[in-house]
């Protein structure tokens, strides 16, 4: 599983947080991963969410499955808060999937810094 993370003050500043495969019910070690400048990653924090004016999508939670679906699950900061407020508000699951009317996986799902 992958975790992502960005400054919602400056979004071209993210983090990776690695912590592999993990079964139902444990927790894991991770490996956490910063770039200064995002490197490029952008489509994970991306869609066709309806935010409030402002807010942003700040922490995406990416994995696959053993039928090599991608999920995505974000959680947006609201919009004017203080900077210690930590608020996340959770946004619908979304999922990637190769079918015959789905043929290739969604941007984010084939993001190469995330998935490499």
């Amino acid at each position: 599983m992958e975790c992502l993370a960005r400054d919602v003050a400056d979004v071209s500043k993210w983090g990776i947080y690695r912590l592999g495969d993990l079964r139902p019910g444990q927790m894991g070690e991770g490996e956490a991963r910063f770039w200064p400048y995002g490197g490029g990653v952008y489509s994970p924090f991306d869609g066709d969410w309806d935010l409030p004016r402002g807010a942003a999508v700040a922490v995406v939670l990416l994995c696959r499955d053993a039928l090599q679906r991608y999920f995505r699950f974000a959680y947006w900061r609201p919009a004017g808060i203080p900077d210690d407020d930590r608020s996340l508000s959770g946004l619908d699951a979304d999922i990637s999937e190769i079918t015959e009317n789905h043929p290739i996986h969604d941007a984010w799902a084939r993001e190469p810094l995330v998935w490499e």
